[in-house]
């Protein structure tokens, strides 16, 4: 158990930017950082097995960089300023065993300043090559009337499946409602596409696409968490199923499947055996203390049990599970902290960088970290 791995102290009046610049000094982890003058990025991940492609996004492009020859290889810019349509660039999410890249934008048609309508396009590249590739494209028309400024929706997100076999992508719209889509072997097509809330926050799924959990917010006040599960990814006509609710309120969320035995790497299964693993944290007001980060696990019969429990010395800004894993878990703190969890071991592995930094990408091998910060990127090794 990690029950109490996340409280480690992290050095007394030691200031975050002091280890950062200690940890530099003393073990030298940086490989690359990528600087774009006049430019904020959002995030970067990790875009291949190889620890090589890196694709990194902001409002106005999505680039390509490869860490092996130390440059950026290719920016798309997909906004338009000026013009009477102008595309932002949402959310961006990559299946590096797959090389896909799926890129989620808001698209406002406007004349004379008022906005006419509101759309959010999927561009999906089926093999990440943004140069020279055909992309699959999904569009939906928002309705401007359902609230689609309501200051608590947060922007659209799209989520790709992360490894072989059927191709899940978990999407949700600027005005909250929340799909999933099924696309063909070669991610070229649409086969199934199944609207699972009206309004949802935050949402996360496995890597394989069996499970899904969605922060309903449908109704005040009872939101919570849904967790859905796809009994057999690979037909078409299949809808997820809502195996059962939590009642939580996260601030952060992520779901791994734990599988009752170890897939082959081409042919992952269809039908979820095991359990899925939920990792979050929730929601705390002003003057309360800090909560841990909360594992539970959720049987395909609905069945839960609290598994393990890491305290926090810091908010949690991030959290994943790493990628093919559902034992070891990333998150990113308040304090600049990376922190990777071996849940199972009770181990923890500590990283620095900038105190803020709300994106965190690991490697495929859990080797290398990526976070954005301002107008650049920085690409460095796990701590040992």
């Amino acid at each position: 158990s990690c029950q109490a791995s996340g409280g480690v102290a992290l050095g007394g009046a030691e200031s975050p930017k002091v280890r950062q610049l200690l940890n530099e000094v003393t073990e030298q982890p940086t490989l690359a950082i990528c600087t774009l003058p006049g430019m904020n990025i959002d995030n970067v991940l990790f875009g291949d097995t190889v620890n090589d492609k890196l694709v990194f996004y902001s409002g106005a492009f999505v680039g390509l960089y490869s860490l092996k020859q130390k440059r950026t290889t290719f920016i798309n810019k997909l906004r338009q300023p000026g013009s009477v349509i102008s595309s932002t660039v949402q959310h961006v999410s990559v299946n590096p065993e797959l090389g896909t890249v799926a890129v989620c934008l808001g698209v406002i048609q406007a004349n004379q300043g008022e906005v006419q309508s509101v759309q959010n396009v999927t561009v999906i590249w089926p093999n990440g090559n943004l140069q020279d590739e055909e992309p699959l494209k999904l569009s939906i028309q928002i309705n401007q009337s359902s609230g689609v400024l309501d200051s608590e929706l947060l922007p659209a997100q799209v989520i790709l499946s992360r490894s072989f076999g059927p191709q899940m992508l978990l999407s949700r719209l600027s005005d909250g409602q929340v799909y999933c889509w099924l696309l063909n072997s070669a991610r070229s097509q649409l086969v199934s596409e199944v609207q699972l809330k009206k309004r949802g926050g935050l949402i996360a799924t496995s890597d394989d696409g069996c499970w899904i959990a969605v922060a309903n917010q449908e109704r005040e006040p009872s939101r919570h968490i849904e967790i859905w599960m796809y009994e057999n990814l690979g037909n078409p006509q299949g809808k997820p199923k809502l195996v059962c609710s939590l009642n939580k309120r996260p601030s952060s969320m992520a779901v791994a499947h734990k599988q009752s035995f170890s897939p082959t790497a081409n042919r992952p299964p269809t039908r979820p055996p095991g359990c899925c693993l939920i990792a979050f944290t929730e929601e705390v007001k002003p003057g309360q203390p800090l909560g841990p980060i909360e594992i539970i696990s959720v049987a395909p019969d609905g069945t839960c049990n609290n598994v393990y429990r890491v305290r926090l010395s810091s908010p949690c800004l991030s959290l994943s599970f790493c990628h093919g894993s559902s034992t070891h878990l990333l998150s990113g703190l308040a304090d600049g902290s990376a922190i990777v969890y071996n849940l199972p071991q009770g181990e923890v592995t500590f990283s620095h960088d900038n105190p803020g930094t709300k994106c965190f990408s690991a490697s495929t091998d859990r080797t290398l970290l990526a976070s954005s910060d301002a107008n650049y990127f920085r690409v460095y090794k796990v701590a040992e």
